[in-house]
């Protein structure tokens, strides 16, 4: 009996196999869990860029469709200019009334047509209907090669925001983008004008006696947990360190699509044919606030102002009130703008075809339906066809975005800083980036790698800037590359 007493009161000393077995499957399954929540970050890392890009193509090509022109004829058509319906074009754009083709097979009118082609380009909005193509012949980038566009038009007239117009008015036009398992769609618009058991379970166990643990057993404790937390540590820290990657991989994002969008919305309302890049790390031209139509010729009636070409004029009518946006009213001191080419003898930069508003400020006549404008006289040397002036805000004559210093340090950080520079006109030609004074606004830092080109006439109304730009900081690279379509139309 005693033996046997002596037994039962026998101390447990060590680890059991039972127990290293359940302890190693326990913080084996939180590994597990903890790999498979921070798995898929390390996968999707890349997305931000991926989307910003696809975005980037669907808007560059939007905007080329929106910017066509939107006529029952082709353009080339001699009643272009006159058609109130198709019957009266050789080639008719609406087609009949018969659905827009879907993507994959375009129907351009003329069959010739083909879209960038020098000759013979998309004029006209519908030509764009079932467009697609590949991200390189859209944009002429062989590493977009893995995105594909296509364009999708319809009829939306009579119907929603559009019920006051004819069915085959309004145009709904939906921009697809896919690629690198992302799809982007842009839809725009375009109106023809012109027209708890455990409890339980142990109760039943039999009792033993428990007196702590030994030294033993608390060094094995503390290297079997030591050796499992290097281990986990292994997985965890590259968890975090791509937290952080993508932390900063979407700050920098952020950072240079805020920076190109500015430059963007400023080259849109670029003045004609007045973008112009000396060298590649700078782009400069003229920016516009609003414009108008003026009178090309009297009516007969007291305060019919048209804007004489024959001689030195100092006042003309505005076709029309002011705009209700302070921004883009016309005030003392802004600069008008006729008929700008960018040749000798019709460059505003040299002020060949440009006079600035003076006192007193524009007047409305309400009888008239036209607001009065008066310039320093000018005998402005070519008359625009479409009897149409451009107005160069007096504060902002000429704009340039500059780029300075770029490169990499040793630290994998941008060099570079991209500057907006605002200067006066007049403004020559020089074959070197315009000087950035001291104090002039910072759009962006750590840029590595900046380049802007413009090519004009890239299609019939309008020429193209190119502007590719590049950030790094601590390594990690980020690069963005827009088209912007700028008019050439003055």
């Amino acid at each position: 009996m005693s033996t046997k007493a002596f037994s039962l009161g026998f101390y447990q000393r060590g680890v059991t196999l039972i127990e290293l077995v359940v302890f190693i499957v326990i913080v084996s399954v939180g590994v597990v869990g903890l790999v498979s929540v921070t798995g898929p970050i390390v996968m999707h890392s890349a997305d931000p860029m991926v989307r910003k890009q696809a975005l980037a193509i669907a808007q560059s090509l939007l905007l080329e469709i929106e910017q066509q022109a939107f006529t029952y004829c082709d353009p080339q058509d001699a009643n272009v200019l006159t058609a109130i319906n198709g019957a009266a074009c050789a080639n008719d754009q609406n087609k009949g009334g018969a659905a827009f083709p879907a993507p994959g097979s375009p129907a351009p009118t003329p069959a010739g047509e083909t879209r960038g082609d020098a000759s013979n380009p998309y004029d006209n909005v519908a030509d764009y209907a079932g467009y697609q193509a590949t991200g390189d012949v859209i944009t002429g980038i062989a590493a977009l090669s893995d995105y594909t566009a296509s364009v999708s038009i319809s009829r939306v007239g009579g119907a929603g925001a559009f019920t006051a117009l004819p069915v085959d008015a309004a145009l709904q036009i939906v921009v697809r983008v896919t690629g690198r398992n992302e799809e982007i769609s842009l839809t725009g618009f375009r109106v023809r004008y012109a027209p708890m058991r455990r409890a339980n379970a142990m109760s039943r166990l039999p009792t033993q006696a428990h007196a702590g643990f030994t030294l033993v057993e608390m060094i094995v404790s503390i290297v079997v947990l030591g050796v499992l937390l290097s281990l986990t540590s292994m997985f965890v820290r590259n968890q975090v360190e791509t937290y952080a990657d993508v932390a900063r991989r979407t700050e920098l994002a952020d950072a240079a699509d805020t920076a190109m969008r500015r430059m963007v919305r400023d080259l849109q309302a670029a003045l004609p044919n007045s973008p112009r890049t000396p060298t590649t790390d700078c782009v400069e031209f003229i920016p516009t606030k609003t414009g108008g139509r003026y009178r090309a010729e009297s009516d007969g009636t007291v305060g019919s102002e048209f804007l004489d070409f024959s001689a030195a004029d100092s006042v003309f009518n505005m076709y029309g009130p002011q705009s209700a946006v302070a921004a883009q009213q016309i005030a003392v001191g802004d600069l008008v703008a006729v008929y700008n080419l960018g040749i000798p003898g019709a460059d505003a930069f040299a002020q060949d075809n440009t006079s600035a508003v003076v006192a007193p400020a524009p007047a409305w006549n309400a009888t008239s339906q036209e607001t009065a404008i008066t310039i320093a006289s000018k005998l402005f040397p070519l008359a625009s066809a479409s009897s149409r002036f451009h107005v160069i805000p007096g504060a902002e004559q000429v704009v340039s975005f500059v780029c300075t210093g770029v490169g990499t340090n040793a630290a994998g950080d941008g060099t570079g800083v991209l500057f907006r520079s605002v200067r006066n006109l007049p403004q020559a030609a020089g074959a070197a980036c315009p000087a950035v004074p001291v104090g002039t606004p910072i759009l962006l830092n750590n840029v590595s790698a900046c380049s802007f080109s413009y090519t004009a006439g890239v299609l019939q109304r309008s020429g193209q800037v190119a502007v590719s730009l590049a950030i790094r900081r601590a390594g990690e690279p980020v690069s963005l590359q827009y088209q912007v379509n700028v008019a050439n139309t003055p």
